[in-house]
């Protein structure tokens, strides 16, 4: 089955610790559609959810913290598009479990 998401090396930053921590991000993605699309329901995809929180949630603060020390002009709006998205992931993760 064809990715959900193909990486490219267009979306590479040039930040080395971003680039490395998107990789895996867009994998649990991929896998989460592909459980998805298999009809998987409740702790299988529960499972790959919880993993995709623990990579994000570091990821933002890390993300977060190197735009803070590069004085990132937009980091505000970057913020609350993080929290934003942690809602939405809370969401959906009451919604399978």
């Amino acid at each position: 089955m064809a990715s959900y998401f193909e990486w490219e090396a267009k979306y590479n930053l040039g930040v080395p610790a971003m680039d490395d921590e998107h990789r895996p991000i867009i994998e649990g993605m991929n896998q989460l559609h592909e459980l998805h699309v298999a009809g998987a329901l409740g702790p299988r995809l529960l499972k790959v959810m919880q993993q995709l929180v623990q990579l994000t949630r570091g990821h933002f603060a890390d993300e977060e913290a190197c735009m803070q020390q590069m004085g990132y002009p937009d980091l505000r709006k970057h913020r609350q598009m993080h929290v934003h998205l942690g809602a939405a992931r809370r969401r959906r993760i009451c919604s399978v479990s």
